[in-house]
Order: C-alpha cells, then structure tokens, then sequence
C-alpha cells in the first residue's frame, strides 16, 4: 500500500490517485483486488482485531496530530506506519478522522472510501456502509462508493434499501443534468422491480424513463 500525496487526496501515499469503476457483483478490497460478494460473506462474521501500534513511531506521529490536526506530514507518516504494520483497523480511524476534518470533499469522499475499503476487510459490514454513505455525502459523483454501497444493501438481500439509493441516486443525476447516468440508475431500478419484487408494471415506468 502507498501513500498518496496531498495533492492527490487522503489516502495517504504517494502517486496518483486513480478511481476505478466497480462491477456490482464486486467488492474491491485494500490491496486493490477485486472480491465476489461470497468473499466478504465469509468475512463478515469475523471481525480481525488490529495488531498493538501504539509503539514509541505511533505515539509521537500521534502526538503532533494532536497538536496539529493539519499536520499532513504526521498524518502520512502515520498511514505508512499503520500500512506497515498491517495494522488496518487503526489505518481506517485515521482516514475517517482526517475526512471529517477535511474541507475538500473530493478528497474527504476518497479518504471515507478508502477506509470503508480496509473495514470490509476486517469484516465490519455495517461501518464500511456507513464510511461509504458518507463518501457520497461528500462526494455524490464518486462511482466506485455508490456501487460498492448498493453491492453491500444486494448482499444483505435489502431491497428496500437499495431502492432507496438507486432512487436518491436518479434524483441527484436528475438534478445535475446528467442524462446518461440517470439513464442507467433508472435502468437498475427497472432491473431490481422486476427480478426482485416480481413488480413488471413498476419496473416498466423505470424502463421508460431509461
């Protein structure tokens, strides 16, 4: 793992950042492979506690954060600490922090996925939905968020909620002009009514609109 610049947005390591678009049958893990959902169905009732940190490295890098919430150089060097220490859990604290605090909602958006990103690994489905609804809140154009986020509510079989999204999704396109997303949400939302409310009228509209 690396830690992208600031420049380039939370994660906190070198290079560019890049957004990549994944297939709803997919969950994207941390080290940048591309999961089934039935991966992180055996992950998910087994939570990996983080190994200890909070060595003499941690504590200092910790210390001037405290001093200085916008140090940036402390916050990377505390991600590549955590990263080398394969300590996820305590990685994931620290991006979720930093993109609370952070201004810039693209790089906020980022940082929450990517946290969202190392909490599926260690099986807490619940946080990574809540880490990545947060990303959309900060970032509503970010497409790797948004469909992660319905792959988890299709993994869970909740249909109600991943309506809800798909329909919050189609009125954030509608309202931004684009025309070719929102074709495709309203697609989605056709395909879900049909094969999995057994709804042909309902899912008939959606077609339409499509």
């Amino acid at each position: 793992h690396r830690v992208h610049a600031a420049e380039h947005g939370p994660s906190v390591a070198t290079g560019q950042a890049r957004r990549r678009t994944t297939r709803p049958t997919e969950i994207t893990n941390v080290s940048g492979t591309r999961r089934p959902c039935s991966f992180v169905a055996s992950r998910c009732a087994v939570v990996v506690r983080s190994r200890p940190s909070m060595d003499a490295t941690a504590e200092e890098l910790i210390a001037r954060l405290r001093r200085d919430p916008d140090d940036f150089e402390a916050f990377r060097h505390l991600g590549e600490h955590y990263r080398r220490l394969g300590d996820h859990a305590s990685l994931a604290n620290l991006l979720e922090g930093w993109a609370k605090r952070n201004a810039d909602a693209a790089r906020a958006g980022r940082a929450f996925h990517e946290a969202a990103l190392l909490v599926m690994e260690l099986g807490d489905l619940p946080r990574a939905e809540s880490l990545l609804v947060q990303a959309l809140q900060r970032d509503p154009s970010f497409e790797d968020a948004d469909a992660q986020l319905a792959v988890l509510f299709e993994h869970r079989g909740d249909t109600t909620a991943l309506l809800q999204h798909l329909t919050h999704r189609a009125a954030h396109f509608a309202s931004a002009g684009d025309a070719a997303r929102l074709a495709a949400i309203e697609e989605r939302i056709g395909q879900t009514y049909q094969h999995r409310l057994g709804r042909p009228d309902r899912a008939l509209a959606h077609y339409r609109k499509a």
